[in-house]
C-alpha cells in the first residue's frame, strides 16, 4: 500500500501525509489511490464528506480553517500577481508583502480570522481543528518561534474555491480579513492601539493592499 501511497503523491511529500491521513481516517485503498492520483478528486471528496466523517460542528470549524487560509492565499497571490505594483522609481515589482510571510498565517491571526481568538490567546477548540486538518496544512514556525499554517497542498485552494459548502463563505472570509485590518488601522490611527491590533495590522494590512 505504501508504494501505491508514493506513487500517488507523485514525490509530494505534503500530498504523501494527506493520503496517509485520508487512509487512516477512511481507509482509502489501492483502487482510491489509483483513480485519485492527479489529488484533485480527492480534494473534493474529502471537503464533500467532512459532515460525515467528522460531524458537522467539527465540520462547518474545519470549513472555517480552510476557508479563512484560502483567502489569504488569494490576497497573496494577487499581491504577487495580477495586483503586482510596479515600482515607478526603479521599474521593479513592488511587493509590499512582509518576507515573512511565506510561512503562513500566524496562529493567532488566524484565531482572529475564524472568530476562535479568545481574551488572553487562542480558543483550545481551534488547536483541535489544526489537529484534525494537519494532513491538509503546513505548519511552520518564525523567527520569534510563532506557529503559522497555510494550506498544505497544491490545488487544494481551487477545491475549496469549488466546493458548495465553502465558496458560499468565502466573500465573508475576504471581509473578515479586510474589517479586521481596517479596524486596527483605526485604532492605531485614534492612539487606542495595543500589542494586539499592531499584530493584526503588520499581518494583514499587505493582503489588503
Amino acid at each position: 500500500l505504501m508504494d501505491d501511497v508514493i506513487g500517488a503523491a507523485d514525490k509530494r511529500f505534503a500530498y504523501i501525509s494527506f493520503l496517509v491521513d485520508r487512509i487512516e481516517n477512511r481507509g482509502v485503498g489501492r483502487v482510491d489511490l489509483q483513480r485519485t492520483a492527479a489529488g484533485h478528486e480527492l480534494y473534493v471528496d474529502y471537503l464533500a464528506n467532512l459532515d460525515h466523517e467528522y460531524g458537522s460542528k467539527i465540520a462547518d470549524g474545519l470549513r472555517e480553517v480552510f476557508v479563512a487560509l484560502a483567502a489569504a492565499e488569494a490576497c497573496r497571490a494577487h499581491v504577487f500577481g495580477a495586483g503586482r505594483i510596479q515600482d515607478l522609481a526603479t521599474g521593479a515589482a513592488l511587493t509590499p508583502l512582509d518576507e515573512q510571510y511565506d510561512s503562513g498565517v500566524p496562529i493567532a491571526i488566524l484565531a482572529a480570522l475564524t472568530h476562535y481568538d479568545v481574551e488572553g490567546g487562542v480558543d483550545p477548540y481551534l488547536l483541535l481543528l489544526l489537529e484534525t486538518a494537519r494532513g491538509a496544512l503546513r505548519v511552520s514556525r518564525g523567527d520569534a518561534g510563532a506557529t503559522s499554517f497555510t494550506l498544505g497542498l497544491k490545488d487544494f485552494r481551487a477545491a475549496i474555491e469549488g466546493d458548495p459548502a465553502c465558496s458560499s463563505h468565502l466573500p465573508r472570509a475576504f471581509a473578515r480579513l479586510a474589517s479586521l485590518c481596517l479596524d486596527a488601522a483605526e485604532a492605531i490611527a485614534a492612539g487606542e492601539e495595543d500589542a494586539r491590533g499592531w499584530i493584526i495590522f503588520r499581518a494583514l494590512a499587505p493582503l489588503v493592499s
